[in-house]
């Protein structure tokens, strides 16, 4: 079918429509059939011939955003994939996505700093030298949040395609799979880890989180204003540990083997040991990671900046500021950023009026994590799930996420996260897929006591003792029941429940 005769159909006839003989359409033209087994009828092929997965059967949700980009160029997402790229099928942003990019780049040279955050701000704006701020909001600001970020020039797929995506999203798993935390290897070395865990994150990683870990790879912009996560600024939203300390590794390998909601899906096929790879380098770009004790010595040999481990000096995302540039770190190492560009640091290395000297090997958290241990577990009941809806009223959860979980509270517009970006609070009523945190009551409560950072969602870890609606050991898995129930625990879905 021609493809104005396709979109006038999708036009005609609506949502029902583009799931089905559309996204079949689309499937045969576009050949997908020869690699997959097809989705919502379509017919089976010979399974010595297909190359791609079961579309059906994938044990992992996949957002509509993570299509998009896999779509868009899938070796971006994996390396080794064999499937072509359908960026044909989108409308390219054109200038838009070049004009972003050049501003950012020009504010992050100005700035010094070499935490790029991804937004460029009126102050930054104007600080770089840019006039007519209203008029380069007005033409480039897609989602209208005040702010440019990547996210404001995403190339945007054809109605065909999206029928298709919505079909391939429509036929998703309803949660990732139960995950278990392996121990880590006893006698691992974390310098050699951080090297193996940069080359895989450059292959498999550095797609959406860029390849300086920053959350601006090639594909961030199809994930909107929240965006892959900026592993530079050292906010983990998944954690079991409170702000401001730092997270577990036990937390950053969970979120990579289990997931963070859909556009950030689990690698289930990874190894263990490629996993631990990755927490050491995904660490080692924290700013409160020590990879090795250094000190900056100024004019006269007097100290400047010391990051011992018996040192309160701490390094921020940023590094510090030191005249004529900057002292910053990623990857484990150490670097002298000035003028745009970085020069890896030497143990006696001297630059203008500054001498470095390296001291121990640290590769490790200058704070040391501390997780608080959630009380004893409850089994999921519908009696607890009663219970947690009273704990949910009187926690005033409903102020954000709405009387009914489906992130329509009357606070949940306008609603601001770390970097100035829009968020949404979650709805739960579209299923357990979409809980960042893992589908199961243990992962919504370490939720509860931690909080996630970046985000408007606060620790509630001093609350629960406040309540009259449940005991305070008893509460959390009562509130965790409650919103299981919301996303469909019991097998049956709330009225009303949005799926996709």
């Amino acid at each position: 079918m021609p493809a104005l005769l396709l979109l006038l159909a999708l036009l005609a006839h609506g949502e029902e429509l583009a799931r089905t003989p559309v996204a079949r359409e689309v499937f045969r033209a576009e050949g997908c059939w020869q690699c997959h087994a097809e989705v919502a009828g379509f017919p089976r092929i010979d399974e010595a011939r297909r190359t791609g997965p079961l579309l059906e059967r994938t044990p992992l949700p996949r957002s509509a955003e993570w299509h998009r980009a896999h779509l868009y160029d899938p070796r971006l997402l994996d390396p080794a994939s064999t499937m072509p790229s359908y960026a044909a099928r989108f409308r390219s942003a054109g200038r838009a996505v070049g004009r972003i990019a050049d501003l950012l780049r020009l504010h992050d040279s100005a700035d010094g700093g070499y935490d790029d955050d991804g937004v460029l701000t009126r102050r930054e704006y104007e600080r770089t030298g840019g006039e007519a701020w209203e008029q380069a909001l007005a033409s480039l600001d897609r989602d209208g949040d005040g702010v440019l970020r990547l996210a404001d020039a995403a190339p945007v797929a054809s109605p065909e395609l999206e029928a298709l995506i919505s079909c391939l999203v429509a036929e998703g798993p309803e949660a990732p799979p139960p995950f278990a935390a392996p121990e880590p290897p006893p006698d691992r070395d974390p310098g050699a880890a951080i090297s193996r865990g940069e080359a895989l994150f450059q292959s498999r990683c550095a797609g959406c989180h860029g390849a300086r870990a920053d959350g601006q790879g090639p594909l961030a912009p199809f994930f909107g204003p929240q965006g892959p996560r900026n592993l530079r600024r050292g906010e983990f939203k998944l954690r079991s540990t409170p702000v401001p300390q730092p997270p577990l590794d036990e937390d950053i390998f969970r979120t990579i083997r289990q997931g963070a909601g859909p556009s950030m899906p689990a690698w289930p096929l990874l190894s263990d040991g490629q996993v631990w790879d990755l927490v050491e380098f995904v660490k080692s770009n924290h700013p409160l990671y020590l990879p090795r004790e250094l000190v900056v010595g100024g004019p006269g040999g007097a100290r400047v900046a010391a990051f011992t481990r018996a040192n309160d000096e701490l390094a921020d995302a940023s590094g510090v500021a030191l005249e004529g540039g900057r002292v910053v770190k990623r990857s484990g190492r150490w670097f002298w950023f000035s003028e745009g560009r970085e020069v890896p640091l030497e143990d006696g290395a001297r630059i203008g009026a500054y001498e470095f000297a390296f001291g121990e090997a640290v590769y490790g958290w200058l704070l040391p994590p501390d997780a608080p241990r959630p009380p004893p577990e409850i089994p999921y009941s519908a009696e607890s799930a009663a219970i947690g809806a009273r704990v949910y009223a009187e926690l005033q959860c409903g102020n954000c996420h709405g009387a009914e979980g489906r992130g329509d509270g009357a606070a949940a517009v306008g609603t601001r996260a770390s970097l100035g970006e829009i968020v949404r609070p979650t709805d739960y009523t579209r299923g357990r897929r979409w809980l960042k945190s893992g589908g199961s009551a243990r992962d919504l409560v370490r939720t509860f006591l931690a909080g996630m950072e970046g985000t408007p969602m606060p620790s509630f870890a001093g609350n629960f003792d406040t309540l009259s609606s449940a005991p305070a050991a008893e509460a959390p898995w009562r509130l965790a029941h409650f919103i299981l129930r919301q996303a469909g625990a019991e097998g049956v879905p709330p009225p009303g429940t949005r799926r996709g």
